[in-house]
């Protein structure tokens, strides 16, 4: 869905766990290797040889899940929540020192990452992120709100374009999670944000109802 829209997103391939799958992967490495729907970074495992790329789809697998497999793009990660129709600043996210990715320990932990919003980064970067956030929000029919992460080598928009590595359907809602972080940095407290959740989900289904 992200190609038909234009869409940057890194090379990927999709395995089921089916028995007698084909586990060859003619991706370079690193790699990154995730259940396909879930969150929190469970099951997520950052590949960087052969000999651990069968363990990595075995640990998805695990969980019941199918495995995305996505190549590693260095640099900075960045997301931008969208709310109703409107890209909300961007955030950046800054692992533990040590770390290797933003995993579910950087998430949740009281000294886990740093996380910048707005994004210390160029205004035509953080633009572009936003317009990219709000695309993918409307490429894939989402009502109310979702939150889309991406990888860009640079904090200025004459690098390499911001990849698209996914969007949340579902993102965090505790009143410290990236969504209600960037609300109130346009100045929506917490109990605003669920009051505006709860306003736009009455509408979606007075829309589909006809009521």
């Amino acid at each position: 869905m992200y190609a038909r829209f234009g869409l940057a997103t890194p090379a990927w391939r999709f395995y089921c766990g089916q028995e007698g799958e084909d586990r060859t992967c003619d991706l370079p490495y690193p790699l990154f290797i995730k259940p396909n729907t879930g969150g929190s970074s469970l099951g997520m495992s950052l590949v960087r040889e052969g000999a651990g790329f069968g363990p990595a789809l075995d640990k998805v697998f695990a969980l019941g899940q199918e495995a995305l497999v996505e190549t590693c793009v260095p640099g900075v990660e960045l997301t931008c929540a969208v709310l109703d129709q409107t890209a909300l600043p961007v955030i950046m996210i800054r692992p533990k020192p040590g770390s290797a990715f933003f995993d579910y320990e950087n998430k949740y932990a009281a000294d886990g990452a740093e996380e910048l919003c707005p994004a210390p980064i160029d205004p035509t970067l953080a633009s572009e992120v936003q317009r990219m956030a709000l695309a993918a929000h409307r490429a894939l029919g989402i009502e109310g709100y979702s939150r889309s992460d991406f990888m860009v080598e640079g904090f200025m928009a004459d690098k390499n374009g911001p990849q698209l590595l996914e969007t949340n359907t579902l993102p965090g809602m505790t009143p410290t999670s990236l969504l209600p972080k960037a609300a109130a940095a346009v100045g929506l407290s917490f109990e605003d944000l669920v009051s505006e959740l709860v306003r736009l989900g009455l509408e979606a289904h007075a829309r589909r109802t006809g009521s």
